[in-house]
């Protein structure tokens, strides 16, 4: 029987299939982060799946697009065999891609702390070379997603039924009207409503509390609302003369300071969150060396990264630039603004400056960063030169690559900036054979390397502290980012960014365990400027910590939400208002939130948080990210 609308039925049921899925995918994504999520009610999770059918309907609509539009047009060939059978292939693939998307965060997420966004392309590109280790330690998720390919197999299939439709001047008008009035329906749902703008992932705040918006989203909704380059739009919240006050990324030494050249060292340790470092955690830890080298060192309690991933670390440890947006810094459109770095400074003033990564040269685009920051000379796998030290996945081997740099050193001038990112703390956690069986083992295999790392950062202090350079050397140990938490205590948004920040000298002037500021990796670059009592401007959103003056605290982006930790409190932003409002515990816990009190506190947080993110965004915007006289508009 012929039937005007039988395609729409048709076009709607299979759409309803990958609803469905989604919602499955969402169930799996909380069971498979259940410690994260646990600390909310069943009302609270379960009010996720309902507020989150507007993004997978968003998402849906965006990935079958052009399915949609081949069952929508009025043609004949419509039920053509041939035709439905390429329309099912279709459909089968790309929802395919989004759900193996979607359950590539189930493991993905315990690293980041978000859902994926579109640089996942770009980790993609890093990971070639040992993919086939990745699908053998999650073998299950490729299991669970030909599940769940399957499953979407079955369902089109048991849900396709033939139809009939008429071809009459009367039906094809009314199927040209029910097609402009369905692709209508669709924008809207694409949108996820008729505002202004389309909806984007920080608008998840307006359903739920920040902690619960990555259960809210699903990966692919993020994927392609994050998918074209992204341009930041400027902030208004203040006026120029109170910004100013508040807040510049502008920093004016005194020209009349005695700059000590003193050497630096920065050592950035791949995926080193505190909750590995026994310092931090009774002496539960994996890092016996860090551990005592902190007991003589100035050690911050409450230091934090500005992001989950290296590729954004680098621009923050480095020239004092975080990605406070939806993609990397260095994946962004702003990625060839005139930036300045730590090392470019200090080269100016007669350093020898050089970046080491033994990972492959070109690795996240660093070589790139350093080039254009000016920072100095760049060493990879390539300048190393012994292969025999490959670790077959990442790059050199942590232990000799240290040693190297010590090599590199001694051959240059004096004196010198030199940053070292090591390699072997990372997925899939290799250790040289001679030395299997030695390190603590844990309950992940991370820990075992986290012990490896420590040990060849033992024995390049050891050797450092015999060169003649050492003792007018300052050392600052830090980490990219975190990894997999397996403690409660740090399966959190303040636990999720907690990395070390040290600070190291042989004459042990720098000691102590800093309670009262919060630092970040933005930080890292004006403290050491302002150690060595540097008397020149320079560009940084970080603060100097050695002042006596620091007001501000450290502030990470996630998921469209701003935290703000100013020890002992902790502040969460969604762009136009504080939505949470803490006072930390004693163990670093939150518990009321004091947001309706309006304290005075709570105030001078958002106002300043206000004054950080207003000057972000236009000195990006503008290129304006190396010292001049910044003529800021009202």
């Amino acid at each position: 029987m012929k039937n005007t609308f039988g395609h729409i039925y048709s076009l709607f049921l299979k759409l309803l299939i990958v609803l469905f899925l989604f919602e499955i995918s969402r169930l799996l994504f909380l069971f498979y982060n259940f410690k994260y999520f646990n600390s909310f009610s069943f009302l609270e999770i379960s009010s996720t799946f309902f507020y989150g059918l507007l993004f997978d309907i968003s998402a849906i609509v965006y990935v079958n697009s052009l399915f949609i539009f081949a069952f929508l047009i009025p043609i004949y060939i419509r039920e053509n065999n041939v035709f439905q059978k390429i329309l099912k292939y279709i459909f089968v693939i790309s929802n395919g891609i989004a759900l193996f998307y979607n359950t590539i965060d189930f493991e993905y997420f315990r690293f980041t702390a978000k859902r994926s966004s579109a640089d996942i392309f770009d980790v993609t590109t890093e990971i070639k070379g040992f993919l086939i280790s990745y699908i053998s330690d999650f073998w299950h998720l490729v299991f669970i997603w030909i599940l769940l390919l399957g499953f979407l197999i079955f369902l089109y299939k048991k849900l396709s039924f033939k139809f009939k439709t008429s071809y009459s001047l009367a039906s094809i008008l009314k199927q040209i009207v029910a097609l402009f009035f369905i692709t209508g329906l669709l924008i809207v749902s694409a949108r996820g409503g008729f505002s202004l703008r389309p909806i984007r992932a920080f608008d998840a705040a307006r359903f739920t509390k920040h902690q619960l918006i990555p259960l809210v989203l699903n990966t692919p909704f993020k994927i392609i609302t994050t998918l074209s380059n992204e341009r930041l739009t400027e902030s208004d919240y203040l006026k120029k003369d109170e910004l100013n006050k508040i807040y510049s990324p502008i920093h004016r030494p005194n020209p009349d300071n005695d700059f000590k050249k003193k050497n630096v060292v920065i050592i950035i340790l791949e995926s080193f969150g505190k909750e590995y470092i026994g310092y931090f955690n009774q002496g539960e830890g994996y890092t016996p060396f860090l551990d005592s080298l902190c007991k003589n060192s100035l050690v911050f309690e409450s230091s934090f990264a500005n992001s989950q991933k290296s590729v954004e670390a680098l621009p923050a440890i480095l020239s004092g630039v975080p990605s406070w947006m939806s993609k990397p810094y260095l994946n962004s459109i702003y990625h060839s603004n005139n930036i300045s770095s730590l090392g470019k400074i200090l080269k100016d003033e007669g350093y020898y400056s050089a970046f080491f990564h033994g990972g492959e040269n070109g690795t996240m685009g660093f070589d790139n960063y350093i080039a254009l920051s000016g920072f100095g000379d760049y060493y990879g796998m390539e300048q190393y030169p012994d292969k025999n030290d490959f670790d077959g996945s990442w790059g050199i081997f942590d232990e000799p690559y240290f040693q190297y740099v010590i090599d590199v050193i001694n051959n240059n001038p004096k004196p010198f900036c030199i940053s070292v990112f090591t390699l072997s703390s990372h997925h899939p956690y290799k250790i040289p054979e001679e030395h299997k069986g030695k390190f603590k083992e844990g309950k992940h295999p991370i820990h075992k390397s986290v012990s490896y790392t420590d040990y060849a950062l033992e024995r390049f202090m050891k050797r450092a502290s015999q060169q003649s350079w050492f003792k007018n050397t300052l050392f600052v140990i830090t980490a990219d980012h975190t990894s997999v938490s397996l403690k409660n205590s740090y399966k959190n948004f303040i636990g999720k960014f907690s990395v070390p920040i040290i600070y190291y000298t042989a004459d042990s002037n720098l000691v102590g365990f800093n309670k009262n500021i919060s630092t970040q990796q933005i930080d890292i670059m004006p403290s050491i400027l302002g150690y060595l009592n540097y008397n020149k401007a320079f560009f940084c959103f970080g603060k100097n910590v050695f002042e006596d003056s620091v007001k501000f605290g450290a502030i990470q982006y996630n998921e469209g939400i701003w935290q703000n930790v100013e020890t002992p409190y902790i502040e969460y932003f969604d762009e136009e208002k504080t939505t949470s409002f803490y006072k930390l515990t004693t163990e670093g816990k939150t518990e009321i939130n004091l947001v309706n009190e309006k304290s005075d506190k709570m105030m001078q947080m958002e106002k300043r948080l206000k004054a950080v993110i207003q000057s972000y965004r236009y000195f990006l915007i503008h290129n304006e990210m190396v010292v001049k006289e910044y003529p800021l508009k009202k």
